[in-house]
């Protein structure tokens, strides 16, 4: 049980998780004691329940011997001579039971061309099910549920790519703009470019082939309406050796909630597997930012943002406050440090909380909303902590650090605690199980399921050992975060 409810805090959590992307692995058969997984049925209210309960996940079932792990079929590559890679996510593919059916050692090969993403798809299998055997169409699968616009033909295939190559400089590139340039980390050049896609049929074209990879490698990712004028698209192109190829790419919505200034939102954010831990996500956030700014966002919001995600958007965010112009917000932090050094005895989270005046600042200089701001603020405290820990004495250094813990505790217990607000909502499974169900707005249901138990005394102790454990991995993430940006 606290295993379960350790899992679905993390994934809530900034700081944690790993990066996305696939490596390749092996093909043919898969080994007799391979599982595919099946969907628990529906539970609860306004859609899909939690996971099993215990933490225990979906069902398992024996493959039949027509039947392949969806996973291990399809792989991708950028270029004939590129390295193969796996999606993080086929379900939207094969279904929810992620099982490509008819074949004997399946393999689905998607070659892309690096620059315009034309697709090349090679299929290939050991043995194909007798007549009557349920079976795939998985050309139909790739072009239907995977929106893969692609060609079986190698020649066919070059030649896309040739005249996209072209036509790149002349036709493409003007119909946008560059807003960054640097080198990038690891080697090459990296470029930024923005663009609209509703006002280029050959954007749009473009971009309607980088959409696939929303669905492979965003959790319960989704094709945009591109035609729509509220969408911008941002693309990283690097150069590598004299070829350009993307390398990741972002698509910001703009919209207003009410009169005034509008709001942005970062809606999807995807690197290529081959050019991920280059600094190419921090790149694309840095870009939101400035889009934002040049817009007159009156705020600059992320859409469900994965862990890795909001990690490096805090790092991002911390770095933006500490060079704010002014030095408002350091100085804030560095007020909240001295106080709470000073102080004798048990502190309380309210001492070194940022203000609403700091926070409202914030907002408005940077469009940083509220609620991640607090986020942010602990960041900040942090990194004071942090260059002042040479010059306090150890017993001011202590207290500092323990205001710090103490806030980050009280934030982690309000936002899991299993007491009903205005934006929680419990809901009963069955005997003493239930689950904690987030609610963003009137009816609106978030996608994180925590499954807890009441077991009395025990079960709090259990949740507590699991708060714990997650207010020191998010200090350790602080400190790291901090030394990243001295």
């Amino acid at each position: 049980m606290a295993l379960a409810l350790a899992a679905a805090l993390r994934a809530a959590l900034a700081g944690g998780g790993g990066g996305g992307g696939g490596g390749a692995g092996g093909d043919g058969d898969p080994p007799p004691s391979k599982r595919a997984r099946t969907e628990p049925p529906a539970e609860g209210p306004g859609g899909p329940g939690p996971s099993m309960p215990g933490g225990e996940g979906p069902e398992e079932r024996q493959l039949g011997p027509w039947e392949e792990d969806a996973e291990g079929v399809l792989r991708v590559r950028l270029g004939e001579g590129g390295e193969w890679f796996r999606p993080e996510f086929v379900h939207q593919v094969f279904g929810a039971d992620e099982i490509a059916r008819g074949y004997r050692g399946l393999c689905v090969g998607v070659t892309l061309d690096p620059l315009s993403l034309h697709a090349l798809v090679e299929i290939s299998f050991e043995a194909e099910g007798p007549k009557g055997t349920p079976k795939d169409d998985i050309p139909g699968l790739l072009r239907e549920k995977l929106c893969l616009d692609f060609t079986e033909d190698v020649r066919e295939f070059r030649a896309r790519g040739e005249r996209f190559r072209e036509s790149w400089e002349d036709q493409v590139l003007p119909q946008g703009r560059c807003v960054d340039s640097r080198a990038a980390r690891g080697g090459g050049s990296l470029s930024l470019h923005r663009f609209r896609p509703s006002d280029s049929e050959a954007v749009r074209s473009w971009h309607d082939r980088m959409q696939p990879f929303v669905l492979l490698f965003i959790d319960g990712g989704s094709c945009i309406d591109n035609r729509e004028d509220r969408w911008d698209l941002l693309v990283a192109v690097l150069e590598l050796e004299g070829r350009a190829s993307v390398a990741g790419f972002a698509t910001l919505y703009s919209f207003q909630q009410m009169v005034g200034q509008p709001r942005l939102r970062l809606s999807q954010v995807v690197v290529l597997p081959p050019f991920q831990r280059r600094g190419l996500g921090t790149a694309l956030i840095e870009a939101f930012y400035a889009t934002a700014g040049e817009q007159g966002a009156s705020e600059a919001t992320v859409e469900v943002p994965s862990p890795p995600l909001q990690a490096a958007r805090e790092r991002v965010d911390l770095k933006r406050l500490l060079q704010h112009p002014g030095g408002r917000f350091a100085e804030a932090a560095q007020e909240m440090v001295k106080a709470a050094a000073l102080r004798k005895g048990q502190p309380e989270s309210t001492e070194v909380e940022a203000g609403r005046q700091v926070a409202t600042e914030a907002r408005e200089a940077l469009g940083i909303p509220t609620m991640h701001f607090r986020k942010v603020w602990e960041g900040l405290l942090c990194a004071e902590i942090e260059a002042r820990r040479g010059g306090m004495a150890r017993k001011e250094l202590a207290a500092a650090e323990l205001a710090l813990e103490v806030l980050v505790r009280e934030r982690l217990r309000a936002r899991f605690s299993g007491k009903p607000t205005p934006h929680k909502q419990l809901h009963e499974l069955q005997g003493r199980e239930f689950f904690l169900w987030r609610v963003r707005g009137e009816g609106a249901k978030s996608n994180i399921h925590i499954i807890m138990e009441d077991e009395g005394d025990e079960g709090e102790e259990k949740k507590e050992e699991v708060v714990e454990g997650l207010v020191q991995e998010r200090l350790e993430w602080l400190r790291s975060a901090a030394a990243g940006v001295s």
